[in-house]
């Protein structure tokens, strides 16, 4: 849309605010993104995802159920922001795909995946039902590195292959059929013929077993609060991105060492008893 000086509103900031001098406004158009990406619905969220549910790091989901604050200070999430905007002109994609060849694809349905115990239902919006094969794709937009691993053959993330499970028990819930998950990898950097796509076919006996050990969590959680992260074993899984890792933490209810390799083999989880 052609803008004209007289389409503006005149800007009421103060002016010694950043923005005044033509060195910073690049800074402050920087402050506005990360202002909004703060704010998005997805940033502020506060129940656990069907996205985080198949975490691999058990102490990881006691932090993120007893809501504890993260360590140092958070940078706003470009990557999850950019992935969003993805998602959003892809609904627009397929939707106006719809619109010219006939309703083959529902986008962005809100489904309850099921619950971490009674009372505590859990939701998400799967990103899209292919409805003549049945099929619920979740849609990812990685980096270069990611991508190439992906392209090479490594097998799904067992988050990411949780993840798509849940979405497809929240479909069934929903009534809708499906035969089949998948992850489909389209590039954040690249050409659109890099995508990536992985399937196999649904089973809900993935989601349900998730379910039942972010259940098992979650009780701990409601009973210790997050001391409950000091009984729970690591997993090495991107500790260096983890928001609560704290390298030479002692206090376990407020951040993590990160894995040392050895916990996870030589520490009862007491997780199993839970769920037995």
């Amino acid at each position: 849309m052609n803008r004209t000086p007289a389409d503006l509103t005149p800007w009421a900031g103060d002016a010694t605010e950043r923005g005044t001098d033509p060195e910073t406004v690049g800074e402050a158009i920087l402050d506005a993104f990360e202002e909004a990406i703060l704010a998005h619905p997805r940033s502020a969220q506060k129940e656990i995802g069907p996205s985080e549910i198949g975490h691999p790091c058990s102490r990881w989901l006691a932090y993120r159920l007893a809501d504890v604050a993260p360590t140092g200070l958070e940078k706003p999430p470009w990557r999850q922001a950019v992935g969003t905007a993805v998602h959003s002109a892809s609904e627009d994609w397929l939707q106006g795909w719809n619109a010219n060849h006939g309703q083959r694809y529902l986008t962005d349905i809100l489904v309850e995946v099921g619950e971490l115990y009674p009372g505590r239902p859990i939701t998400g919006h799967l990103d899209i039902l292919d409805v003549p094969t049945a099929t619920i794709i979740d849609l990812k937009v990685p980096g270069p590195s990611a991508m190439k691993s992906n392209r090479a053959g490594t097998p799904e993330s067992p988050q990411y292959r949780i993840q798509t499970h849940l979405y497809g028990r929240g479909a069934c819930r929903a009534g809708y059929p499906v035969d089949t998950v998948a992850v489909l990898r389209v590039p954040s950097a690249g050409e659109l013929a890099d995508a990536v796509f992985k399937h196999e076919p649904y089973d809900e006996t993935i989601a349900v077993n998730a379910l039942e050990r972010a259940g098992a969590i979650a009780q701990l959680v409601n009973a210790a609060g997050p001391a409950a992260a000091a009984a729970l074993p690591t997993t090495d899984h991107y500790c260096h991105r983890c928001t609560w890792f704290s390298p030479g933490s002692t206090d376990l209810t407020r951040g993590c060492p990160g894995d040392s390799g050895r916990i996870a083999m030589t520490r009862p989880d007491p997780l199993n008893q839970l769920i037995a």
